[in-house]
């Protein structure tokens, strides 16, 4: 029967209540689905900014950390502070966790920066973690001296910590190094951060 007919001698009221009655699925199914595709859309347009993710692999003390975090709160960007103990190469309650959580945030490029000494960066590079900084960012647009430049293999890998100042609260910060993972994702504000 054909929708005509059937309005044919009902009222506006009886109409309705007819649509609603046989057509309600349709109604709220096409409702949702455009609610659906809104809220999509709205999310892919309001989607905040990560931030970029500074990774310390230190014995600093909780202190020091806080006044890194402190002096990167100036930029205009967010920086996350993640810091990972250590006394002397070991790492003190749930270190298997912290270092699964470590590999894992380095294998899907959620470290931007990554501060840790000369040893563990020449191991890293054998599993190719860590890249040269002039392969990743315009290395004319930063100024650091040759001493404190860390180059392995001929290539420039790390910058010495104590040179930024940001960096400079690290316990033995003229020992590490700020490197750049292979998988950073927030390359032009990692130049910014060492400008």
């Amino acid at each position: 029967m054909k929708l005509k007919e059937a309005f044919q001698g009902m009222t506006t009221k009886e109409k309705v209540d007819y649509v609603w009655e046989y057509y309600k699925g349709i109604i709220i199914g096409s409702l949702c689905f455009l609610l659906f595709i809104w809220l999509m859309v709205d999310g892919f347009m309001s989607k905040d900014e990560e931030p970029v993710v500074v990774t310390i692999l230190s014995r600093t003390s909780l202190a020091g950390i806080e006044e890194i975090e402190e002096a990167f709160s100036h930029e205009t960007f967010d920086v996350y502070v993640d810091h990972i103990y250590h006394e002397n190469g070991k790492i003190p309650e749930n270190g298997m966790q912290s270092i699964e959580r470590l590999s894992t945030s380095l294998a899907v490029g959620q470290i931007d920066l990554f501060v840790i000494d000369q040893t563990m960066a020449e191991l890293m590079m054998l599993e190719e973690v860590l890249a040269p900084i002039d392969d990743m960012i315009d290395t004319t647009t930063i100024q650091i001296d040759q001493q404190d430049q860390l180059i392995l293999e001929n290539d420039w890998y790390g910058i010495r910590a104590s040179t930024l100042s940001e960096l400079q609260s690290l316990e033995k910060s003229d020992q590490l190094y700020v490197f750049i993972p292979a998988t950073a994702r927030h390359v032009k504000k990692i130049e910014q951060l060492l400008k």
